[in-house]
């Protein structure tokens, strides 16, 4: 996992996005808007959402570095970097 990794950003050549439940041979569209690396400072990620099939999904908590937030069921989930849960919402 790269949250636990130095990153240099000039060394960066791509991002990947994976996508759960798409079926074989399915498609998915993906509109990704500019991608920032943040310092590596701690830093708070507040009012975050995604929008999926024109729908938008509001991060219900905020973000510190290196957590991440997972949506499944209509539930989000605050992971830790040492892949614990820190909270769940729906």
């Amino acid at each position: 996992p790269v949250y636990r990794n130095v990153v240099d950003p000039k060394k960066i050549e791509e991002v990947g996005f994976y996508l759960n439940d798409v079926p074989a041979g399915g498609k998915a569209t993906v509109l990704v808007t500019p991608v920032e690396i943040l310092s590596e400072t701690r830093q708070t990620l507040r009012d975050a959402a995604i929008v999926a099939c024109g729908m938008r999904y509001a991060v219900p908590f905020s973000l510190e570095s290196g957590e991440y937030a997972e949506f499944e069921n209509g539930v989000w989930t605050a992971e830790l970097p040492a892949g614990t849960t820190s909270a769940s919402a729906w």
